[in-house]
């Protein structure tokens, strides 16, 4: 998402994205988002992780979850680190849907709101199998790519099927320390095939 044109009117940003998405934001509100008591930037520091990572927050849902400091915390997380666990969130009527929209909006592709993963006889997807799969990004060929992926797991009844996680970013910023000759012709490869 990028933004097109932004416009301040009286004490007023007025955003269009290119999504068309139009919104109206109060200065005074944003700045007191943004700013500590202190008129400091108050924003959280990105970590990059691997293997090593052994303290993060796990969270519960619970009634009125959206509205809680808990709530607040697991953003924060999820900016700092990139994922966050959640547990206990209800199965019943596609909740993730509601959870997802309480964050931002929810992008239908092809499959539809949600792709609902389960092994099947005669598979024609990976995601069909019981197949472990390496360490993979979904859909980065879309325009615009996925934002924010959220895994929900209604029913398992089998053993294994653990689920790992990548930070990406810290798999590219060690490859730039080792091999930066490999790293300057991924990155160029990247822009090479971006989708325009």
């Amino acid at each position: 998402i990028e933004i097109k044109s932004a416009i301040i009117k009286n004490d007023s940003l007025e955003l269009t994205f290119n999504d068309g998405v139009n919104s109206i934001f109060q200065i005074e509100k944003l700045k007191s988002e943004f700013l500590d008591s202190d008129n400091l930037l108050n924003t959280v520091k990105i970590s990059l992780w691997d293997s090593s990572l052994k303290e993060y927050s796990m969270y519960t849902y619970k009634k009125d979850f959206f509205e809680s400091e808990e709530m607040f915390n697991l953003l924060k997380s999820f900016y700092k680190y990139g994922f966050v666990i959640i547990k206990k969130l209800p199965t019943e009527n596609n909740f993730i849907i509601n959870f997802a929209n309480s964050i931002g909006n929810v992008r239908p592709t092809n499959f539809g709101e949600f792709f609902n993963v389960r092994s099947i006889p005669n598979p024609n997807d990976l995601a069909y199998t019981s197949l472990s799969l390496s360490p993979h990004t979904d859909n980065p060929y879309r325009k615009p790519v996925p934002c924010i992926q959220m895994l929900h797991c209604i029913e398992n009844e089998v053993s294994g099927g653990f689920s790992t996680l990548v930070d990406g970013f810290k798999v590219a910023s060690h490859l730039k320390k080792i091999a930066p000759d490999y790293f300057r012709i991924l990155t160029k490869v990247k822009v090479k095939f971006k989708f325009t």
